[in-house]
């Protein structure tokens, strides 16, 4: 029998289940900047320079695009957005 979910940890299962059925275990490019909420090339590459991306970034080997784990993006959605709040 699977455990119960108060409201909010579904809410945040869904969203993580969401953006893996549309990215799959990796986002990059486009749907990453936009995702983090960057309007702009400019500033999403000035932020990847200056650190300040809220999650963790990678290159994957022989590859020139950052990286992010999809699970990683949720949960940091999910921090902004109030879904773990108590």
């Amino acid at each position: 029998m699977a455990p119960k979910i108060d409201g909010r940890q579904g809410t945040e299962q869904n969203l993580v289940a969401h953006l893996l059925a549309l990215h799959g275990e990796v986002m990059s490019g486009e749907d990453l900047k936009r995702t983090l909420g960057y309007r702009s090339k400019r500033s999403y590459y000035r932020a990847i320079a200056e650190d300040r991306v809220p999650v963790k970034l990678f290159k994957l080997r022989g590859g020139r695009a950052w990286n992010a784990r999809t699970q990683d993006v949720a949960e940091w959605l999910s921090r902004v957005g109030g879904l773990n709040e108590a």
